[in-house]
């Protein structure tokens, strides 16, 4: 390279002249800017119900056979919506016994009012025709201590054949194909499936009904920066992407007052859940960090070596080096 004339240039400075040039030529710049700082978190959650209603076989007459589960697991359904189909086994010779029973126990009853009814006569007519009166007001206390009697008796014994009455009913009745009837609106989840011919107990369980108007997520794993009141979407796979907006009521955070921190995180989902399956876990997404009007870098400009992070600055056509220092980082800034 030839120097301008009356001039002596050294062969170091036409070197880094010539170096400086070829940095120039090949220099890429970024531009800092001002925006918000964003970074975006994920843990995993787990539904849980605040009511759930166990559904059993309330038959406790015979053999019972659930002959037919009429619903799926995941399926809505409303209060006395049918749940499951039963047939109900009762000997013919139980039938036969309680009508003997019965059709005895009435005979007896006859009487036994008969009986008392001419006793609780005679008393009377002796307390009012008897000679004297000592032996009047004996026969009014026989009469009144007999009536009293009579009557417990007989009320005793009325209800015990109404009582035998209403089970040879129930026999007759549920000889007829049964229903089990959802005890409670939700949705369906637990099925007991049971082989053909299976016979269930008296409470036996046969399903349970989780009510979907009111859940919560119980965090299993990370969201240990998740904080009280803290807004959060919910999503699981295979619903498409769709977010179910929610917030935090309970979190380990040692930030809050002692009343106010929990033993595990919790978030309340508002909306529709209809969309949330039951045995399936729930990704929460939030925002971990969200800072206003900060300093953004390109990622791509930041580097580091022993000194620790630094960018190259471009200035007047020169480059230096300057050490900075971050306040964190996301996907694409520091």
């Amino acid at each position: 390279c030839a120097a301008d004339e009356g001039a002596a240039v050294s062969n170091n400075e036409l070197y880094f002249e010539a170096l400086n040039d070829e940095v120039v030529e090949n220099v890429q710049t970024t531009t800092v800017k001002r925006g918000d700082f964003i970074v975006n978190a994920a843990c995993r959650a787990r539904i849980e119900y605040e009511n759930i209603t166990y559904v059993f076989n309330t038959i406790a007459e015979g053999d019972v056979e659930v002959t037919n589960i009429l619903v799926s697991s995941g399926d809505e359904v409303k209060r006395g919506d049918p749940i499951a189909e039963l047939k109900v086994s009762i000997s013919k010779e139980t039938v036969e016994e309680l009508e003997a029973r019965i059709e005895a126990d009435e005979e007896s009853l006859d009487n036994f009012i008969a009986t008392n009814t001419e006793l609780l006569r005679h008393y009377e007519e002796l307390a009012k025709s008897s000679a004297s009166a000592a032996d009047r007001r004996v026969a009014g206390l026989l009469y009144d201590r007999l009536s009293v009697s009579y009557t417990e008796e007989l009320n005793s014994r009325q209800d015990s054949l109404e009582a035998e009455k209403a089970t040879l009913a129930t026999y007759k009745s549920l000889i007829e194909t049964q229903y089990i009837k959802a005890p409670a609106s939700g949705r369906v989840a637990n099925i007991v499936r049971r082989g053909w011919g299976d016979t269930i107990g008296y409470y036996g369980y046969i399903c349970s009904i989780y009510d979907t108007e009111h859940i919560r997520l119980r965090v299993t794993s990370g969201g240990q920066d998740l904080r009280y009141n803290q807004v959060v979407y919910a999503v699981q796979s295979g619903n498409n992407g769709e977010l179910a907006k929610g917030r935090v009521t309970t979190c380990l955070s040692p930030a809050l007052s002692s009343n106010l921190v929990g033993t595990v995180n919790y978030v309340e989902i508002g909306g529709d859940h209809s969309k949330f399956k039951l045995e399936e876990e729930v990704t929460l997404r939030y925002e971990s960090q969200h800072m206003n009007n900060v300093i953004l870098v390109s990622k791509k400009a930041v580097r580091s070596d022993s000194g620790g992070m630094f960018v190259y600055l471009y200035e007047n056509g020169s480059q230096y080096k300057r050490y900075i220092v971050t306040g964190g980082n996301n996907t694409d800034f520091y």
